[in-house]
């Protein structure tokens, strides 16, 4: 097991969930700007003075490890207990369709707020939705993945601070090798979003997605964004909206079809009720 850490006030929590699988290893690579105290027999800290991004944390994590399988989590993801029985049933009987799994988020009302639950809701039907053949795009919040794999891709990119994940399954695509998006590996996400937060986090993730995709197009070639046709409806329309409002208060269009047009921009969202939404909470719903 994995854990890239940095400043994590989750660790406790995220290593629990993990040693109820009794992994051989579990190594934890912490580049918090002050050495953190050991921690218990059994866990390997491999503590760095110098600011780790987490592609350059799993790399060094996985340099030590020599197990048939690595699990990668986050410092900010705890798994279920579903997902602790998952993953011991492809440890017990490894299958080589599930050589590269990729797991999901579930939300705990109890932990995540509205914006969380949102998030969680458009990742699980990116990553779930069968109907645009979207298994070669994955998360490694959570990532189980044989060795020889991890070592026949080549690792993460350490020359990327984010989109690691994307160009990651980007290359196992190139090399062959199919990613299985598992609905019971699943994990509680406990990172909480503000709005402020989450755009900054959204328009940060585009900028760095937009420049990994210019930086390496050969690797991204045919690796599309998985959104779809509702989400970039959606997305489209929310870009739209601040325009179409600021030209009918300008007087560029009239009152009557910037209020019209204004309210169904912002009603774009209720097109992802019933598929994207299904089962979230009303107030989710709501917000959206």
């Amino acid at each position: 097991v994995v854990i890239p850490s940095y400043r994590s006030s989750h660790l406790t929590e995220v290593l629990a969930s993990v040693l109820g699988l009794t992994p051989e290893r579990l190594v934890v690579v912490d580049s918090s700007p002050v050495e953190p105290e050991p921690l218990d027999d059994g866990i390997r800290r491999v503590w760095s003075p110098k600011r780790l991004n987490p592609a350059e944390a799993r790399n060094r994590g996985a340099q030590s490890l020599r197990s048939d399988y690595l699990l990668f989590i986050d410092s900010d993801v705890v798994l279920t207990d579903r997902a602790r029985t998952f993953v011991r049933e492809v440890l017990d009987d490894p299958d080589p369709g599930r050589d590269l799994v990729s797991g999901v988020y579930v939300t705990d009302r109890s932990r995540n707020g509205a914006l969380d639950e949102f998030q969680n809701a458009v990742l699980r039907h990116r990553l779930l939705d069968r109907k645009r053949d979207a298994t070669h795009h994955g998360s490694t919040s959570h990532l189980l993945i044989r060795r020889k794999v991890f070592e026949e891709v080549g690792g993460f990119n350490p020359e990327l601070e984010t989109d690691e994940d994307m160009e990651f399954m980007a290359r196992c695509r190139w090399f062959g090798r199919k990613l299985s998006v598992e609905q019971r590996f699943e994990a509680v996400h406990l990172k909480r979003f503000s709005f402020r937060s989450l755009m900054a986090d959204h328009l940060r993730k585009t900028f760095d997605a937009v420049t990994a995709r210019r930086r390496y197009p050969g690797v991204y070639r045919d690796f599309g964004m998985n959104l779809g046709p509702l989400l970039w409806s959606t997305l489209l329309a929310g870009c739209l909206l601040p325009f179409v409002v600021l030209a009918g208060l300008s007087g560029v269009l009239p009152d009557g079809l910037s209020v019209s047009v204004s309210i169904l921009l912002a009603g774009a969202p209720i097109l992802l009720w019933p598929t994207v939404l299904r089962g979230v909470s009303s107030s989710t719903r709501w917000w959206s």
